[in-house]
């Protein structure tokens, strides 16, 4: 019987920073510059049939992170709105030794340059 191996990269980013709003009724246009850490985590595993799965983390590290972008909240009441688009510029680096370590890179260099999109609800107190 065969055994079913499998790894898994995640990547998490701690972020904070100002935000500018313009607000047009209870519609609002936002932009905002976010800098913290990300961190990284490299584990693998195998299915073995009738036992189970199995895993440990193989590695892990912890980087620079910043993310600069915006995007327009469509409001539909006082405590509620729809975030029609974020959209994001966000850069990682890591060590060079952590990047090729965990897998999260091909090179030296450690860094990762990426754009994010995400819509929502989005409730205000």
């Amino acid at each position: 019987m065969a055994s079913a191996r499998c790894s898994e990269l995640h990547v998490y980013d701690f972020l904070v920073g100002p935000t500018a709003t313009a607000r047009f009724g209870k519609s609002s246009v936002f932009a905002h510059a976010l800098f913290g850490e990300a961190h990284s985590s490299l584990s693998a595993g195998a299915g073995l049939p009738f036992i189970g799965g199995l895993s440990t983390g193989v590695t892990s590290a912890t980087g620079f992170a910043m993310a600069f972008g915006g995007g327009v909240d469509i409001g539909l009441s006082k405590r509620f709105a729809i975030r029609a688009a974020q959209i994001d510029y966000v850069r990682t680096q890591f060590s060079s030794l952590d990047a090729l370590a965990s897998g999260f890179a091909t090179n030296s260099a450690g860094q990762q340059n990426s754009f994010r999109y995400s819509a929502g609800i989005v409730f205000r107190f």
